[in-house]
C-alpha cells in the first residue's frame, strides 16, 4: 500500500518576488526514491497565476543535473538548467496547463517539471504537493 512521503506540503508561488519558484527538476532525484506526484492547485492557475510546467514524455531514468551555490536544488545537485532542458528535449517541449482550483495533475517522480511563471502572472498560487511512495 503506498504511503504519503514526509516531503508532501502546501506550496505558495509569489510572482512579484519569485518566492516559491523552482527550476526544472525530478522529484525522485530530490527525494532519492521512486514516487508518484499528485499536484492540486487551490486556485485557478495558468493565466494570471503560476502553474506547473511538465515534460509530457515518459522517462525511465534521471537526467543530468548541475551543482552550484545558487538555489536549493543546485546546492543539492538536483537542478536541470533551462538551457540543458531545451537542448535535450526542445524549446517548446514543456506543457504548462491552465488548471481550475481542485483539478489534479498526477505524474511520475521521474517527470521533469518546474514552476511556470510569466510576466503576465501577477497573483500568487497556492497548491499542495502530495508524494506517494
Amino acid at each position: 500500500m503506498p504511503s504519503v512521503h514526509h516531503n508532501s506540503y502546501v506550496r505558495c508561488v509569489r510572482p512579484a518576488t519569485s518566492e516559491g519558484e523552482l527550476p526544472y527538476h525530478q522529484d525522485s532525484r530530490v527525494l532519492d526514491c521512486p514516487l508518484v506526484n499528485i499536484w492540486i492547485p487551490f486556485v485557478d492557475c495558468g493565466r494570471n497565476r503560476p502553474t506547473l510546467e511538465v515534460l509530457p514524455l515518459r522517462l525511465f531514468d534521471l537526467v543530468p543535473t548541475i551543482s552550484g551555490e545558487d538555489g536549493h536544488l543546485a546546492q543539492i545537485g538536483a537542478e536541470i538548467t533551462a538551457a540543458a532542458f531545451q537542448e535535450r528535449f526542445g524549446a517548446d517541449s514543456g506543457w504548462h496547463p491552465e488548471m481550475a482550483k481542485g483539478d489534479v495533475l498526477v505524474f511520475s517522480g521521474l517527470t521533469v517539471h518546474r514552476s511556470y511563471v510569466t510576466s503576465a502572472m501577477d497573483h500568487e498560487r497556492a497548491s499542495i504537493d502530495l508524494r506517494l511512495i
